[in-house]
């Protein structure tokens, strides 16, 4: 449960060639495309990551509201149960406001932060009696959304009673394209991606059975990067997350909030989750040596998200495997169960038990 791999070698970038009176200035630029292009996310065989999404493979519905009764109406009695919705048809945008639940699939047209949205629901087959847990499906830069969410095996929480929705990345980093998950603490301006998921989370509740204690997000690379962002600025939104191999700088909140009520897994893909890249777009180790070009460690990103939601006083599993830099699946169910049973403000000793192998897990940060 204590093995952790040794920490990365001092310095977390290395910019090859010879320098000249022109460094300082390339690396200001380089650094800036560094920490974004850093975000790419999932395996080599994902697609471009676009706005442009697939249909989802649990997909029955189309992109309107599902029609359904209205869920007040009935003999009378107005006594809410475990079935009924959460939330409030304020919260929806227009096509989303009228009662009745959603259906399974894809959506579009979701008006949020003045731009049209869309994204992926996942919902369990059975009725629910109780409101369910929610995760927020981030992907980062290569996989499309539900192909992120059919390697991580995401697409498979509905089967233990979860509600899954994956947005739909529109291009708004400010640093790097996918999520606008990396700014500076004087970038106050409204953030379209923060503020489409917090509509999600809202108007879902509004036609779906959710427990709103139980809201977490997870996701990978600039996913993760976003999913640090998000449990930062709205600790409280969120019970919690999975963070995977995402970038830890540039997603500290101009006022810090505090973090004891989460329950976070910082989970990284071993020594060899790094990634090279150039500014002209050129990707893999192979140009490590280039001029210009840098190689980027997660693993240090991983070790400071641990060392810093511990010391927060949130509940801390630091999960590694030797695969690199994609989503660690080992861990996907067991994670899930995990947050499942810890709603926002448990605040008891986490116990997770061993987990499934070759992942190894602490409930402690990493020696630095």
């Amino acid at each position: 449960m204590d093995s952790s791999p040794a920490p990365p070698a001092a310095g977390r970038l290395r910019i090859s060639g010879r320098r000249g009176p022109w460094w300082s200035a390339l690396v200001a630029v380089v650094l800036l495309v560094v920490v974004g292009i850093a975000g790419c996310g999932g395996d080599d065989g994902g697609a471009s990551g676009d706005a442009t999404t697939t249909t989802a493979t649990s997909s029955d519905g189309d992109s309107d509201s599902g029609a359904a009764d209205d869920p007040d109406s009935g003999d009378g009695d107005d006594v809410a149960t475990g079935s009924d919705p959460t939330g409030d048809l304020a919260d929806c945008p227009a096509g989303y406001d009228e009662p009745g639940p959603l259906e399974a699939g894809e959506h579009t047209g979701f008006a949020s932060g003045d731009q049209d949205r869309a994204f992926h629901l996942l919902l369990p087959d059975d009725a629910a009696d109780a409101p369910a847990p929610l995760f927020v499906s981030l992907t980062g830069t290569v996989q499309e959304e539900v192909d992120f969410m059919a390697q991580s095996q995401i697409d498979q929480l509905p089967g233990a009673g979860w509600i899954v929705v994956a947005p739909v990345r529109n291009g708004n980093g400010r640093v790097w394209g996918p999520w606008d998950a990396m700014r500076g603490t004087d970038d106050l301006a409204p953030n379209p991606d923060t503020t489409l998921i917090l509509d999600l989370v809202a108007c879902l509740a509004a036609h779906h059975p959710i427990d709103l204690d139980r809201v977490f997000a997870g996701g990978v690379s600039i996913g993760g990067t976003m999913v640090n962002f998000l449990l930062r600025h709205h600790p409280d939104v969120f019970a919690g997350g999975i963070v995977g191999s995402g970038n830890f700088i540039l997603t500290e909140p101009a006022d810090p909030q505090p973090l004891d009520d989460l329950t976070v897994v910082v989970a990284w893909g071993g020594d060899g989750d790094h990634w090279t890249g150039c500014p002209d777009g050129r990707m893999g180790e192979q140009y490590a040596e280039e001029p210009g070009c840098v190689s980027v460690s997660f693993v240090a990103d991983a070790y400071d998200a641990a060392t810093f939601y511990a010391d927060e006083g949130a509940r801390l599993l630091a999960c590694h495997e030797d695969a690199g830099h994609i989503w660690l699946t080992t861990g996907t169910a067991w994670w899930a169960e995990i947050l499942a049973a810890s709603p926002r403000g448990t605040t008891d000793p986490l116990d997770p038990g061993d987990p499934p192998a070759p992942l190894e897990c602490s409930t402690t940060p990493p020696d630095a």
